[in-house]
């Protein structure tokens, strides 16, 4: 029987030496006692519950439709939130019930489970049957509740959807009788108190697959979507749809479906539509897709169509081709007002090739007029379909063939259609248009392989403007298919918050959250530089004082021009957005142009956000992951981290704008050295959350605390290491994936997978110098658009098998992804604002090659054995300064340009780093030859508190000692290869750095030491206790110690007290068995 294990929460025990004797307290609260054994099928059951027979609730109960393919289930309600239901049922004896339930889940759901207002369970149902019908459904055991005979009453709450459940059954248990010791209940069981288990927000997508790479494309065969795959246009609300299946569908806005194409074979009298062929091949490129379909109408023939958006226009084209004559017909219809296109964010799209969206269709066949197109035979041709609905806008949608086929309205019982046919060669390929353009459609059929190679270019050339060559085929494609979402998130003058969802539907640009990076990073420079005045143009003038007063931004401007005044705070972001153009371009003009705009923002910040605050600043809504919660108007970490950066910035823009520079740089010290004072934790190695006005500091610190601080400059080298450990230990959760924060309870922004937050703590990871780690964070983010439902794109929400979650193509997840890529993994920063590139390759250890090439800069690194060779190509003459990690330890030889040079040793974290600097050019060659390996640290990772912590130098010696987190007893003299310690402070994970010699040049070594009580109590529980029938308390007693723990002690449980003798090896364990006297103060449930 597989039996769950969880940590036993709300007990703390703590020891006591004290005239020879241990004290070993153990607290528990309301406990409860229950065993799961999952996958099981129990026969029979005392209690029977079928889940749509429930008596209140929000859900809906379904039967023999959707889901529900297998009998009656519930599901989540369509518009209420929270989901909760209760059932009323009757035991017949009283007992000990074991409750099951019957669930169908392909991703996880928790929920709560109560029974008569007594909880069962606070992590219910979370498992998954990898599917959501209900034929997938298994039975899952959920806990025990001790029930008395008579009526009761279960229920079950989540906050977001449900699960789709089947059933409940309650099978009562026998007699706990005891055989030779165990109980029939498994020894390790679940205990579970009152304390509030989290139920993550994993907001996971529908129907994710397993897509691969081939040929420089996502690809599926026999995937089961359709219209999952969006192919973004000319920068408008127009997205064409194409997926797994071979139908092409127009959409304009959010509501807005222009029509779906679909075609048909026919071979021999007999006809299939080409979504239903026995195979189909699906790519996708970051520019075009493709089918490639086989099926027996075909015999050994492979149809092959190529979708590509038309530029300028709403519209695209639609080229077929096979080696032998095929009769297809193409079917085109289908224009609904009321269409839900922004579930795109979501996943595939609803509704298809439906023939009820052809109801309030008007359908006609007319001409191509000489003013709209040069070679057609004649006027007097009817060969173009036209599709109107008043439901609609644009009201009418153009579709016709090149070379021209027949075309005609047609009906289905719902309404009309256009249907067109055509026979088709591989020498003669046939294309199919349709576009809200009569005129762009004529020129498509006047000259079709001209406009296809056209388009097909232009979209190849958005989607390759930042492109990447690694050992990463997923990452590489990621990084075409990225570039086309950044292109289409972009609508002139700005940036929109998403592509689909949060797109169009906003009805305007919002000023943040971090969509800027990305354009700026892919060299969109022109799109930035006019976002940023076009923002600009709407800053507030007035009132003098208060939170939309003069100086501030407005967060959001409608598309018809209108602010919208909102509580958020952009600001921050922007202005480091103008940091990162400045950085990447150069641009003095435009920084001189807006400084005085900047100026009165900066002016605003320290007026309304830093208000009584000290140099400090709090977060008033001003980053993502703050929207879904607040800090009370209390000095921040995150707000503050960016005020260091932005006038460390605003003192450069203010000297070239011939201001105060030196007031710029005090303001940015001021409020680092408040930070440090007020808000950094020594003895804990992180930034506090917030600080209250009263002094206490609020340390359940979020990823983005860590991130900021680390990224704008607010920690130190030494400080960032050990924000990041910070992460490791608590937030880092699901493999490599990371929680924003654990907090409680979980709403939008609380307790989530955010892959926007993966990918900014991984850019945290690489300025720390934690490669390999960052790497592992940054690949589940890259592996998602691959484990998808539309590939190719990154969402911002994810699951916990790091699968794409909702709001595919989100701007913040977007930008972030390519800022991560390039100034993370791949390391380049252009200061061209100092003339200068910079580069600090940042690869995992086992890659031998890597490439990237962007606007006006170019790198790659390829090795083999100990030679390394880096390129720098820039458009420009500019200084290449390449800062190159020196994992190894001795240099033999550096070579710049083909000559022996002398390089700049540079003492770094984890390992010296090579400088080299080469004037003014356009190409500089660097050629590394290193010997041997770099001198390691070996010491123990757990030491018990008042232990002697002992750490050898294998291959060096150890100069110096930094103990930032006080942990060490005594101090450092000289140079020696050990070093020993006595260990003080609290129990938990701590690092201190050794300054390690003995490598090409010093560098200072991390030391991650778990600290540990003298004696743990380890897996508390209640089980079967050898000779005794009834309930024992069992747990193991682990000595961290290095002599043996022989003792007297004193056990408190349930209300008693109970002696012990203690006879526990060093750093060993023993198993404790106690009989309980009694067990009254236990209380099930």
């Amino acid at each position: 029987m597989k039996v769950k294990r969880v940590c036993l929460a709300g007990y703390a025990w703590g020891c006591l030496m004290r005239s020879g004797l241990m004290r070993i307290v153990l607290m528990l609260g309301m406990i409860g006692l229950w065993a799961v054994a999952e996958g099981s099928d129990p026969k029979e059951f005392d209690v029977f519950i079928e889940a749509e027979a429930f008596a209140r609730g929000s859900v809906q109960g379904v039967e023999g439709r959707g889901w529900a393919d297998a009998g009656g289930m519930i599901q989540c309600a369509d518009a209420s939130s929270p989901d909760w239901a209760e059932w009323d049922f009757s035991a017949s004896e009283d007992g000990l019930y074991l409750v099951y339930a019957k669930v169908a889940a392909e991703s996880s759901r928790p929920v709560e489970m109560w029974i008569d207002g007594r909880l069962v369970s606070r992590n219910a149902l979370a498992q998954t049957t990898g599917d959501w019908r209900l034929s997938s459904a298994r039975w899952f055991g959920v806990g025990m509740a001790a029930l008395d005979a008579g009526g009761h009453t279960l229920r079950i709450w989540r906050a977001t959807c449900i699960p789709h459940i089947d059933a409940f059954g309650l099978r009562r248990m026998s007699a706990m009788a005891v055989d030779e010791g165990p109980f029939l209940l498994p020894e390790e069981v679940w205990l579970e108190d009152g304390y509030a288990r989290q139920d993550w927000m994993i907001w996971s997508i529908g129907g994710t697959q397993a897509y691969d790479v081939v040929g420089g494309a996502f690809h599926i065969h026999n995937g089961r979507h359709t219209l999952n795959r969006p192919l973004y246009g000319s920068n408008d609300a127009e997205t064409v749809f194409v997926g797994d299946r071979p139908l092409v569908m127009l959409t304009y806005g959010p509501k807005a479906k222009l029509g779906v194409l679909a075609a048909r074979i026919g071979m021999g009298g007999e006809r299939k539509w080409l979504e239903e062929a026995d195979s189909i091949d699906f790519y996708y490129d970051g520019a075009t897709a493709r089918w490639e379909i086989q099926d027996d109408l075909l015999g050994s023939e492979v149809l092959v169509l190529e979708v590509v958006p038309l530029i300028e226009v709403q519209g695209f084209m639609v080229r077929a081709s096979v080696d032998t004559a095929v009769h297809v017909s193409w079917w085109f219809g289908g224009l609904d007002g009321a269409y839900p296109d922004n579930k795109a964010g979501h996943g595939a799209m609803p509704g298809g090739r439906d023939e009820s969206h052809c109801r309030d269709d008007e359908v006609d066949v007319v001409t191509c007029s000489s003013a709209d197109a040069r070679i057609l035979a004649s006027d007097a041709v009817k060969c173009i379909g036209r599709v109107s609905s008043r439901s609609v806008s644009p009201g009418e949608v153009f579709v016709s063939l090149s070379p021209l086929g027949d075309v005609r309205a047609d009906r289905c019982r719902s309404g009309p259609f256009v249907l067109l046919d055509r026979m088709i060669t591989y020498e003669k390929p046939v294309y199919a248009v349709v576009s809200t353009s009569k005129q762009a459609l004529c020129v498509a059929m006047d000259e079709p392989d001209v406009v296809w190679g056209r388009a097909c270019s232009y979209y190849d050339a958005v989607a390759g403007r930042l492109s990447v060559e690694t050992p990463e085929p997923v990452l590489d494609e990621a990084m075409r298919a990225n570039n086309a979402s950044m292109d289409g998130q972009y609508r002139p003058p700005s940036f929109l918050h998403g592509a689909l969802r949060w797109g169009t539907e906003c009805e305007g640009w919002y000023l943040g959250w971090r969509g800027w990076y990305g354009p700026i990073v892919a060299g969109d420079f022109e799109r930035v530089a006019g976002a940023a005045r076009f923002h600009f143009e709407h800053q507030y003038t007035s009132p003098a004082t208060g939170l939309d007063s003069a100086g501030k931004v407005a967060p959001f401007v409608r598309f018809d021009g209108r602010e919208k005044r909102a509580v958020y705070n952009m600001h921050e972001v922007f202005l480091d957005h103008l940091r990162s153009y400045y950085w990447w371009t150069g641009d003095d003009g435009l920084m001189i142009e807006l400084w005085p705009k900047i100026k009165v923002t900066l002016a605003y910040q320290r007026r309304e956000i830093g208000k009584d605050l000290d140099g400090l600043y709090t977060n008033a809504v001003n980053t993502w992951i703050s929207d879904g919660h607040h800090y009370n108007g209390n000095a921040c970490t995150q707000a503050s981290a960016y005020a260091v950066r932005h006038n460390r910035w605003a003192a450069q823009v203010a000297a070239l704008a011939g201001d105060d520079a030196l007031f710029y740089t005090s303001e940015a010290e001021r409020t680092r050295d408040a930070m440090r004072e007020r808000l950094w934790m020594e003895d804990k190695g992180y930034y506090a959350e917030y600080v209250d006005r009263d002094g206490v500091l609020h340390d359940a610190a979020e990823a983005a605390t860590i991130y900021h601080a680390v990224e704008m400059g607010a920690a130190d080298v030494f400080e960032s290491y050990q924000m990041t450990r910070y992460v490791d230990e608590r937030l880092w959760r699901f493999g490599d994936q990371i929680l924003a924060n654990d907090w409680y309870p979980v709403i939008v922004t609380c307790g989530l997978i955010g892959f926007n937050e993966s990918l900014n703590t991984a850019l945290a990871y690489y300025h720390a110098g934690r490669f390999e780690r960052a790497w592992r964070l940054l690949k589940v983010c890259c592996d998602s658009t691959a484990k998808a439902t539309v590939p190719g794109s990154i969402s911002c929400y994810g699951s916990r098998e790091g699968a794409q979650g909702v709001y595919v193509d989100f701007t913040d997840a977007s930008s972030m992804f390519a800022r991560t890529v390039v100034e993370g993994l791949f390391g380049l920063q252009p200061r061209l604002d100092e003339g200068r590139i910079e580069w600090s390759p940042r690869f995992p250890r086992a890659w031998e090659t890597a490439a990237l090439d962007g606007r006006g800069v170019s790198v790659k690194m390829w090795r083999h054995g100990n030679r390394a060779h880096y390129r720098v190509t820039s458009a420009e003459a500019l200084e290449h300064r390449v800062i190159l990690p020196a994992d190894f330890g001795a240099l033999a030889s550096l070579c710049v340009n083909g000559e022996a040079v002398e390089g700049e040793w540079v003492e770094g974290l984890l390992r010296p780093y090579l400088c080299v600097s080469v004037g003014e050019g356009t190409r500089s060659e660097i050629e590394v030859v290193g010997e041997g390996a770099l001198p390691t640290l070996s010491y123990p990772e757990r030491v018990a508190i008042g232990d002697v912590f002992r750490v050898v130098c294998e291959g060096g010696r150890i100069a110096a000692i930094r103990d930032p987190q006080g942990i060490f007893t005594g101090g450092f003299e000289g140079s020696a290869t050990v070093f020993e310690a006595g260990i003080e402070g609290a129990s938990g994970w701590r690092t201190a750095f050794a300054k390690v010699q003995g490598g090409p040049a010093p560098f200072w070594a991390p030391m991650d030491i778990e600290l540990a009580a003298p004696a743990e109590v380890i897996n508390p529980r209640l089980a079967a206790v050898a000779g005794v029938e009834r309930l024992g308390l069992r747990f193991e007693l682990r000595n961290n110690r290095a002599e043996p723990l022989m003792d007297e002690a004193v056990v408190h449980f349930g209300g008693q007290t109970y002696a012990l003798s203690l006879d526990v090896p060093g750093l060993g364990g023993r198993e404790v068995g106690i009989a309980l006297t009694r067990d009254s103060g236990i209380t099930p449930g």
